[in-house]
């Protein structure tokens, strides 16, 4: 995915979600632009997190994939292409899953 274009947001829900950012699906009164998702993981996923996202953050070398980090203990490694998990960590004690993501890769 192209930097800057892509906006990752994970949520207390535990869903995470993709925008394109350069394309407003509708706009408001004005200049306000809506955005709806182009790619979502919720709980309804069947490996989606089952409690709230304590962080999202693209993987660094492969912008295709991003890792989200869960109260559930999981870290998950996302590919957007398929919406699968590529790879995940469990059973994190919950004072790793307030650090950052990529702490807990190095861990």
């Amino acid at each position: 995915m192209t930097e800057g274009r892509y906006l990752l947001s994970g949520a207390s829900d535990g869903s995470a979600a993709v925008f394109d950012v350069w394309n407003a699906t509708e706009y408001e009164t004005g200049f306000i632009a809506k955005h709806r998702h182009i790619l979502l993981v919720d709980k309804q996923h069947q490996n989606g997190h089952k409690f709230a996202i304590s962080a999202a953050v693209w993987y660094p070398v492969d912008t295709g994939l991003f890792v989200t980090a869960s109260f559930d203990q999981y870290v998950k490694v996302w590919d957007t292409n398929s919406t699968q998990v590529c790879a995940w960590i469990s059973q994190l004690p919950q004072s790793l899953l307030i650090l950052p993501v990529f702490a807990i890769l190095m861990f």
